[in-house]
This record gives C-alpha cells, sequence and structure tokens, in this order.
C-alpha cells in the first residue's frame, strides 16, 4: 500500500469533503503532513497517510484490499474438477449446482459495492434464512443447494461463502457448473466392471443356450476358488449391466444386431422409382396346393420403391427361388418401369447365376445395378422387413390354419390332423366324410389366397405411412397418395419395356403337354395354332399369377413359341349376322301372328254379310305368275317357309 495520497484520492472518504478545493483548506487548517506532486504546474499537493482522519485511512485499507482481491489472478479448478465429465452427472447434480449459483448471484446483488461488509452481510443473510424471512423462491434454491434431507432450511456462513467465492472465481458458465456441482451424492453405486468375480461370472451366462441365471449360478458356485458372492448380488449387477453385454454370446446374427446401434438411410433423396427393395416372406399358413391335394406355405417376394414405400410388385412361389424373385421384378417392372438400383439380401432366390450373372443375367440385360446386404443383416432392408408386419402377417392370422406364434398350440394341431385326414382320404379316392370336408375347406384354395394377398398389399399402398412426408392437413401421405403427388409434382422420366421386353423376361413356368393347340393350366385352358405341329410334345408353360388371360409357351430348351390365349379356341356356335337375322325373323313372325288374331277379333265385331247368289268369272282368262328359281337358303326352316308360299301361290 501506498503512503502518499492525491486530494482526489481520498475526497469523500472518511467524512472527508468531496470537492477538491474544500479538501485543501481542510488540509491546510488541520497541518496535515504534505509535499508537491512532482511534474505537475502549479500547487498541487499530495498528503502523508498518517496525517488523514482515522476513519479515512480505515476506508482506504479496504479499499486497497478490494482491489488486490480484484486484481489476484483467480485460482484454477482442481484437477478432479477439472476433468469432471458433466455429461455424466445426473439431473439431481446439475439442480443442485443450478440452485447454488442462484444463491450467490442474490448475495452479491445485495452486497453490491459495500464489499468490506461481506462477512456481516452473510451473516445477516445466513439469519434471514433461518427465520424463513427472504423470499419463497429462493428459500427453495437454498434448500435445494444444501442438498440434505432436513425439514428446516438453514445455511451456514462457511458454505455461503465457498458458494460465493466458487461463483466469482468462475468466468464461463461451464466453470461454475463444474465449481458448484456436489461430486458425491449419496451413495456411489458400484460399478459391474468392478467386480472381479462377475466378470468370471458372465461367460457361464453368456452361452448359445440361454441358460437361467440361477442355473449359470450354479455352475459358476461350483468353478469358482474364491469368496462366492451371493445369488442376489448377481443379480444386482446383472440389473446394472448393459443388455447388449448381458446377451452377448447368448444372441448371434441378426437376433443380436437388433440390440445394436443402426444407421437409418435417407430415402428422400432418391429419385420416384429409381430404387427397388425386395425381399422374400414365408407366409406363416398353409393353403391349398395348386397342384395336388396338400396344404403348403407359399414364398411371397415382394418389391418396394424406396422413396416412397410404395408396393410396385409381387409374387408367389414355392420356395425363395430365382423364378419367384424374377417374376415379382417383371411385374414391377411391368407396372411401374426400370429401376437403376435393385438391393435385396444375399439369399439363394436372390443371388443367383440365372439371375445377376454379368453376361447373360437379367440385371446386366436390363442396365440395373444389384446391390445386395450383409448376410444375415435383415435390418438394412427395413422397409420390406416392416411390411411383412402390416400386410401378410396378419393376413396369416385370418387364416385357421395359421402357423404363427400367437396360435394356440392344441387348436392347430387338431387342424393338422384333421386336414391330413381328408388329403389321405382324396390321395385313395374316397368320398370326404363332413367333418373331413369342414375341416378341409378351413385351409384356403391357391386362388384365394392371391386374392387376398393383392387385397392386402392395396391396402397397405392406401394407408398412410409414418416414414412419409405429412400433408398440408398434418396426415402423413400414403404410398398410393405420395407417388402420385411425386408424378404430378416433379414429373420423372421413368424408363419402360416394350411388350414384347416384358414376355422375354422371368415368370413362373410349369411343364405341360400339348393337345390339338390346347395346354391346360390351373383349371383353365390356352389355344393358340402355332401349337398344332406340337401335338403330344412336353413344353414349358409361363404364366403371370396377376393375369391369366395368357400364357407364354416355350419348347423344353427354352425357345419361345407362341402367346396362348385363354379359351382361344372358343367360337360362337353361329355367326353374330346370323343370329341378328334369326332375331328379326322371329320378331317378324310373332308381329304377324298378332296381327292375325287382330283381325280375327276385328271381324267378330264387324262379321260379313254372304251373298247366295255369286256371279261366275271362271270364264275371264287369268295371267298366271311364273314360277320363281328357287333361291339359296341359310336355314332349313327358311326352305320350307319358301315352299309353303310357291304351294300356296301355284298349287
Amino acid at each position: 500500500m501506498k503512503e502518499w495520497f492525491s486530494p482526489k484520492e481520498v475526497s469523500g472518504l472518511g467524512g472527508l469533503p468531496s470537492n477538491p478545493s474544500n479538501l485543501t483548506r481542510k488540509a491546510t487548517k488541520e497541518n496535515w503532513q504534505k509535499r508537491q506532486i512532482q511534474g505537475v504546474r502549479g500547487a498541487a499537493f499530495e498528503y502523508h497517510f498518517t496525517s488523514l482522519p482515522l476513519e479515512t485511512q480505515k476506508q482506504l485499507r479496504v479499499k486497497f484490499a478490494s482491489q488486490m482481491l480484484a486484481n489476484k489472478p483467480k485460482a484454477p479448478l482442481s484437477v478432479e474438477r477439472e476433468n469432471l465429465d458433466l455429461k455424466a452427472c445426473k439431473a439431481k447434480q446439475i439442480s443442485i449446482a443450478d440452485a447454488r449459483m442462484a444463491v450467490a448471484s442474490y448475495f452479491l446483488t445485495i452486497e453490491g459495492t459495500e464489499k468490506g461488509k461481506r462477512r456481516a452481510l452473510m451473516m445477516q443473510f445466513c439469519d434471514q434464512v433461518k427465520l424463513g424471512e427472504l423470499p419463497d423462491e429462493l428459500m427453495k434454491m437454498v434448500a435445494l443447494g444444501n442438498a440434505k434431507p432436513r425439514k428446516k432450511i438453514s445455511l451456514s456462513v462457511r458454505t455461503l461463502y465457498e458458494w460465493v467465492l466458487e461463483y466469482e472465481k468462475a468466468e464461463t458458465p461451464t466453470e461454475r457448473l463444474k465449481a458448484l456441482v456436489p461430486t458425491g451424492l449419496g451413495r456411489k453405486a458400484r460399478d459391474w466392471e468392478s467386480a472381479a468375480w462377475y466378470r468370471d461370472f458372465l461367460p457361464f451366462y453368456q452361452t448359445m443356450t440361454g441358460v437361467s441365471v440361477t442355473h449359470a449360478y450354479k455352475r459358476f458356485v461350483e468353478a469358482y476358488q474364491g469368496d462366492v458372492p451371493s445369488l442376489s448380488q448377481v443379480r444386482r449387477m446383472m440389473a446394472k449391466t448393459p443388455e447388449i453385454v448381458l446377451q452377448r454370446g447368448r444372441l448371434t446374427g441378426a437376433a443380436y444386431k437388433a440390440k445394436l446401434p443402426f444407421t437409418r438411410r435417407e430415402w428422400d433423396v432418391l429419385g420416384l422409382f429409381e430404387v427397388y427393395v425386395g425381399d422374400g416372406h414365408g407366409f406363416k399358413a398353409k393353403v391349398r396346393h395348386p397342384d395336388h391335394a396338400h396344404g403348403f406355405q407359399p414364398e411371397v417376394t415382394a418389391i418396394v420403391d424406396g422413396r416412397t414405400r410404395y408396393v410396385v410388385g409381387w409374387s408367389l412361389a414355392k420356395s425363395e427361388s430365382v423364378i419367384a424373385v424374377g417374376d415379382a421384378l417383371r411385374h414391377s417392372i411391368e407396372r411401374c418401369g426400370l429401376p437403376l438400383v435393385y438391393y435385396s439380401d444375399n439369399g439363394g432366390g436372390e443371388k443367383n447365376k440365372r439371375l445377376d450373372c454379368e453376361v447373360t443375367g437379367l440385371f446386366s440385360r436390363l442396365g440395373i445395378t444389384h446391390a445386395t446386404g450383409i448376410a444375415g443383416n435383415p435390418q438394412g432392408r427395413g422397409i420390406v422387413e416392416r411390411l411383412w408386419k402390416s400386410t401378410l402377417i396378419p393376413l396369416a392370422r385370418e387364416y385357421e390354419t395359421a402357423v404363427t406364434k400367437s396360435v394356440d398350440k392344441s387348436s392347430a394341431h387338431l387342424i393338422h390332423r384333421k386336414i391330413e385326414s381328408a388329403v389321405n382320404a382324396i390321395e385313395k379316392g374316397k368320398e370326404l366324410s363332413a367333418e373331413q370336408a369342414r375341416f378341409y375347406n378351413k385351409m384356403p384354395r391357391f386362388e384365394v389366397f392371391i386374392t387376398d394377398v393383392e387385397r392386402v398389399f392395396e391396402e397397405y399402398n392406401r394407408t398412410p405411412h409414418s416414414e412419409l412426408p405429412k400433408k398440408a392437413d398434418g396426415t402423413h401421405f400414403s404410398p398410393f397418395e405420395y407417388k402420385e403427388w411425386i408424378l404430378a409434382n416433379e414429373k420423372p422420366q421413368l424408363r419402360w419395356l416394350t411388350e414384347f421386353e416384358l414376355e422375354l423376361l422371368f415368370r413362373p413356368e410349369e411343364i405341360r403337354t400339348v393337345s390339338r393347340g390346347l395346354v391346360e393350366l390351373h383349371t383353365n385352358t390356352y389355344f393358340s395354332t402355332a401349337l398344332a405341329e406340337y401335338h403330344g410334345d412336353k413344353v414349358r408353360v409361363g404364366f403371370d399369377i396377376h393375369d391369366p388371360s395368357y400364357v407364354i409357351v416355350k419348347t423344353m430348351d427354352g425357345r419361345w413359341i407362341c402367346r396362348a390365349e385363354l379359351d382361344g379356341n372358343k367360337r360362337a356356335a353361329f355367326s353374330q349376322s346370323y343370329m341378328e337375322q334369326a332375331r328379326e325373323k322371329s320378331v317378324r313372325t310373332a308381329n304377324k301372328r298378332l296381327q292375325t288374331k287382330i283381325d280375327r277379333n276385328n271381324k267378330e265385331l264387324n262379321p260379313v254379310r254372304t251373298i247366295e247368289n255369286q256371279p261366275d268369272f271362271s270364264f275371264v282368262p287369268v295371267q298366271k305368275t311364273a314360277k320363281q328359281a328357287m333361291p339359296i337358303f341359310l336355314t332349313e326352316a327358311d326352305k320350307e317357309d319358301w315352299e309353303r308360299k310357291q304351294q300356296k301361290a301355284f298349287g
């Protein structure tokens, strides 16, 4: 602290005049020790500290101390608090720190510039807390900041001083939070990784057999050499262990990946029908086989547009084969055009040389990039995987032949036995009993199943989808609505194939024998004159499950023969013109009969008077009409009618 002070530095302190001129007169009158200020023109003096009044000296000391504290470099946070991870703090810890900062800030506002009276003000503040004289909101902050389970609110001067001091030292909100957050709050929970015995227990539990905790604990006790924990301790530790750690080894592949974090793909950046996502699903119910009496679970292959979630195509097969995938892709291309990318799994049907060969494969021929997912990773095709949950799985539960997990096992077993009994009777040519027929009819026909699949996919396409954008009314687009909106607003250029190119694509095939230009398939008859020379030969008949109006017929080595039409050899028994003539004749005859009846009735009302003596004109010569040459008749009835007229005219 310095010894000499100018009038300006001491004016107003300890009752001294605030005006420097008045202060100079007072110093001269009381004979204060003074000296000339160097480098200043005129009579300018400064006064020694000991010459000043005692009250002024006291305030100068306080002012100097305050300046020293203000200029003193702030102490850094301790290493523990500097390295404190605020993200690991509980919400209650953060709330306590906020309450402490609120109390410290309120006190500093009260203190204002009276730095020298801090202790007295703190004692007064703590007394007000004890008496409950502070605002209610502040009292709540004091109680929360103390973090003590006491009914009566209190605050010590030492605690308040620590809060205020830490608050003043910190320069940023993060530093204040680190300085005032309580590090030890309650009983510290034991980390599951800290127990050595627990690391030894986990291998007994993390097995693919899915053993229970009790069984794993029993085996652990038999093998462990140290102090064995109780079963309750094991359960408590397991409750603190992350699920992905507990299930490691118990689950593998897709089941374990379902519990891990995943990456959500952004589909909105794609164009309409640029990426098709396909997958197969084994239907969870039995339907009648189209070729025999047994039941089977069809394989449904569906293809969805990545951007709109719209089901662009689907197909059915007896298993996930290349033909089923190819037919679903053909159906999609026929309805919505060629995609740029087809994304699927790595299954036998999806990854097949016939389908994906670089030289002759379907994708290479059409210029489609075939991207496949990681084997055993269905999450990559979540779009199609979620489709089953809203379409085919609920449809399977509509059938009494369902084999889902939710089906009653006893009822399902009874239905299965009764259906098998009916199938055996059909194969032996026996007539079904009433009970056998009733249970056999519970199994839907293949044609009914196709209709139901078409229905559920159509319902899905027209149902609002939570993954799609919202419309103006706040509801989500359905896949169909979103597709139509993109077509109307973005006007994308779709790529289409010609009808002949579509006929060359994959479709399901059956082997049939040609008979007089006919092939029979699924109770339908198809005809083409091009099949005449193949009478008695076996051919491959490709069909479209969505359109039974035609089939594509090929030789057994795959050469294209023709397109046979449904009932293509059926003709009307008579030509349309002939039938029209027959109808006109029938109407004329009926009208003639009706007119004859009218004339007869009129004659009864006006009878003709008979003249007894009628003149004889037989001597008058009459010129007879020559007979007409016989024309060509279309029917025997026309000929007979013409002959009657001739007989009547010429006798």
